[in-house]
C-alpha cells in the first residue's frame, strides 16, 4: 500500500498510514454517548439446560433447506437454475 486517504487527508509515510488507520477505527468503534441505561434489578430470563444444549447442535439438512426455502421471493436466483 503506497498511500491511504482518511477524512480527505492523504498519508504516504508508513507510520502515518498506520497511525491514520488506527485512529480511524478507534474513532469508529468508540462510543460517543457517555451514559448507558442501567439494568440493575431487572429480571433477565435464562435458558434451560435443554435450550442451551439445543444451541450447540449442528444444523440438519432439513433445517437448512427450510430456511432457504422460506426466504422471500425477491432474492436473486441461484446461478445453477
Amino acid at each position: 500500500m503506497s498511500f491511504v486517504i482518511v477524512d480527505g487527508n492523504r498519508f504516504e509515510d508508513c507510520d502515518e498510514i498506520k497511525s491514520s488507520i488506527h485512529g480511524f477505527y478507534k474513532f469508529l468503534f468508540t462510543e460517543s454517548e457517555a451514559w448507558r441505561p442501567k439494568v440493575d434489578n431487572l429480571r433477565m430470563p435464562s435458558l434451560s439446560v435443554f435450550a442451551k444444549k439445543g444451541l450447540q447442535l449442528e444444523f440438519s439438512e432439513e433445517e437448512i433447506f427450510k430456511a432457504l426455502h422460506d426466504c422471500c421471493g425477491d432474492k436473486s436466483p441461484s446461478p445453477y437454475v
